[in-house]
């Protein structure tokens, strides 16, 4: 039994098993991400079991990556600029049930209870690859606030853009390259906005 402060911590990465897990400081986007998550992918939804409420009323999801886990990143933001969604990767570490959430100092320290037990079984997280790690990754930076203001910016004074970050010479990097989504979109009925 814990007693007063007393917390566990999971290190991420290598030198652990490879766990990492995607936090969710901006609880209202909990489940907007795994209705998203459920609707591309129901295998890697039905497969991620293990997770937790944390004591400032977010959610971590946890996972174990079969690759490379990658370093701890933020991938969305509000539009205030507050961290929405960001992992705890390589190096990486948070606090799991049963330890006791601490606020404050000296005699306004405040030791409540880990709001939830664990959901799942640690001992048996859910392997996923390294290209499953990066659609949920992919998801998350979705709900990134501040990039969809850019994004807005972009379309007002253009009318329309090429889709960005195609670099190689793929066939799909040049399609992106080439193509006008504004113009391929009106061809099927959508309308620009």
């Amino acid at each position: 039994r814990f007693r007063n402060s007393s917390n566990i911590g999971l290190v991420c990465g290598a030198a652990s098993g490879k766990p990492a897990c995607l936090d969710f400081d901006a609880a209202e986007l909990w489940q907007p991400f795994l209705d998203t998550l459920e609707s591309v992918s129901q295998d890697l939804h039905g497969r991620l079991t293990v997770w937790q409420k944390t004591p400032s009323g977010g959610y971590h999801l946890l996972y174990r990556v079969s690759g490379e886990v990658g370093g701890s990143e933020d991938l969305a933001k509000t539009a205030t600029g507050e961290v929405a969604i960001e992992t705890r990767g390589a190096g990486g570490q948070f606090i799991i049930a049963p330890s006791r959430a601490v606020r404050g100092h000296g005699k306004d320290t405040d030791a409540k209870p880990h709001p939830d037990p664990l959901h799942g079984d640690l001992a048996h997280l859910p392997t996923i690859t390294v290209a499953e790690r990066d659609l949920l990754h992919r998801i998350a930076k979705s709900f990134d606030e501040t990039g969809h203001q850019k994004q807005g910016q972009e379309h007002q004074h253009q009318g329309g853009t090429r889709a960005s970050g195609a670099t190689g010479d793929r066939p799909g990097d040049r399609f992106n390259q080439e193509t006008d989504w504004n113009e391929l979109l009106v061809c099927y009925g959508w309308h620009f906005l």
